[in-house]
């Protein structure tokens, strides 16, 4: 049960670098493996749901809290960039 929570923490890596269209190729990638994932163990359709939804649901709440995350760290990253301005 460990996956959901790395792809929320590959959410997060990705709300804080780029913006929301990244979402769907990472979202269709993520059908498509983990559906593979599903066909080849044979579970029934609702577990095949369930296989398949947690990790997008994952990946975009992860997103989420990254916006969120990009927010309460642009003070820190303006001070950053104005701080290597001055020393060029």
């Amino acid at each position: 049960m460990a996956w959901p929570i790395a792809l929320g923490f590959a959410g997060i890596g990705l709300g804080l670098t780029w913006n929301v269209l990244v979402l769907i190729p990472v979202t269709a990638g993520l059908l498509i493996v983990f559906g593979i994932i599903a066909l080849i163990n044979g579970v029934s359709l609702h577990d095949a749901f369930n296989t398949v939804v947690l990790p997008i649901v994952s990946v975009q709440a992860g997103y989420m809290v990254g916006l969120r995350g990009r927010e309460l760290l642009r003070p820190h990253a303006e001070k950053q960039s104005s701080s290597n301005t001055e020393r060029v």
